[in-house]
């Protein structure tokens, strides 16, 4: 520990104070590294441990530990191994009690980070559900704005100022013809042909933004279930199949996705590394 806390006193030199005033509820950042320094240690060999299932795996991304509505941003600065106090922000809303997410940070020069509460140092489902995060903020840094152009749903979304629309899209999860067909899709063990069917009338029985939605879903959330279903392989825990069951909901996209990402690595194994063709294929059944 001490070797933590001289590491802090040398870093807090260039740790920049982020929307904070004399009255702010933030802690000092150097208190809260050395807390939590020893997790932030199994972050990075956690990911030494299961680098080996994908090239993405290779790199940490900031962790913003939120509590007390303050957000404690760590980085990997200076060593690509090592987490180090960045800043802290106060956030100008209230932060709920568990978050597990992914966002660019406005206050960090927008860099996509793993937003999590300290409950998810908690065992290591949580660690992995940070992984998770970490997928998406790969996915931010290399596909996500040049894939975003090529829909309607999300240029429409924009130019209304519409930020929250991949979690509030009014998809029409209730619909018989949907709800019908999505069934069909999350059963095991459909041969290709059977597959292929499914996916067209899927396409057939929405309309076109519903459908962008749907496919934009099953790539960003699909893909990162895919990847901590393998982590959860790996660590020995049981994989996640949360979304299966009706009613269907946004999170059923996270099921049906990783299903459909297995279903074309089958036939293409090169997509799990181009995540941009893994996309169109997955938006026009080729």
């Amino acid at each position: 520990m001490k070797k933590i806390i001289i590491i802090v006193s040398v870093l807090m030199i260039s740790v920049w104070v982020a929307g904070q005033t004399a009255e702010s509820p933030c802690r000092d950042i150097s208190e809260v590294y050395e807390q939590y320094a020893p997790d932030l240690e199994k972050v990075r060999d956690m990911k030494q441990e299961i680098q080996g299932i994908h090239p993405l795996l290779n790199h940490l991304y900031p962790v913003a530990l939120a509590e007390d509505n303050c957000f404690y941003v760590f980085d990997t600065v200076s060593s690509p191994v090592m987490y180090e106090p960045v800043l802290i922000h106060l956030s100008e809303n209230d932060l709920p009690d568990k978050l597990r997410a992914s966002f660019p940070l406005e206050f960090y020069k927008n860099r996509p980070a793993g937003v999590i509460t300290p409950d998810a140092f908690d065992n290591t489902e949580g660690f992995v559900s940070l992984f998770h995060e970490f997928v998406h903020c790969f996915q931010a840094e290399n596909y996500e704005q040049e894939l975003k152009t090529e829909l309607q749903v999300a240029r429409e979304a924009m130019e209304k100022g519409d930020f929250m629309w991949e979690l509030e899209h009014p998809f029409p999860y209730e619909k018989h013809e949907f709800a019908e067909l999505y069934s069909q899709w999350l059963q095991p063990d459909l041969d290709m042909e059977e597959r292929w069917e499914i996916r067209s009338r899927l396409k057939e029985a929405l309309d076109s933004k519903d459908y962008e939605y749907m496919i934009w879903q099953e790539w960003k959330e699909g893909f990162a279930r895919y990847i901590e279903n393998e982590i959860r392989n790996q660590v020995g825990l049981p994989e996640n199949r949360g979304g299966k069951e009706q009613p269907f909901s946004r999170v059923s996209f996270y099921a049906g996705g990783e299903i459909y990402v297995r279903f074309l690595l089958e036939q293409d194994p090169s997509v799990e590394t181009d995540l941009a063709a893994l996309f169109q294929r997955m938006f026009s059944l080729e």
